[in-house]
């Protein structure tokens, strides 16, 4: 019979692996939706940021593809008025829309 498994929380994980809580959030984010990219973190080939990144990015393509094509030329006139990228205005424009905890969930 296999022994049940120990359910930790994201501090007492962070604790005993000598990391940030945010580490642990993170790497659960890939290990949920990438778990490719989570063995290639656990094999040291891919840093957890850069897989993290990899995550919120495509997060953010799925999201914004959600957003009605007359608001995107809006938010491109915007950027170029406010003199920032449009990525910079888009996530903004998507934390308004959707909040920040869909875009890294």
């Amino acid at each position: 019979m296999s022994e049940p498994a120990l359910k930790l929380t994201a501090a007492e994980a962070a604790k005993v692996m000598g990391v940030s809580v945010e580490s642990v959030r993170r790497a659960g984010v890939v290990r949920q939706a990438r778990p490719d990219l989570a063995e290639q973190v656990s094999a040291g080939t891919l840093s957890l940021e850069a897989a993290y990144r990899e995550v919120a990015g495509e997060r953010r393509v799925g999201l914004y593809a959600k957003v009605q094509p007359h608001t995107r030329d809006l938010v491109k006139r915007a950027a170029a008025a406010r003199g920032i990228t449009t990525s910079e205005l888009i996530d903004a424009s998507l934390v308004l829309i959707f909040g920040a905890e869909e875009l890294t969930k």
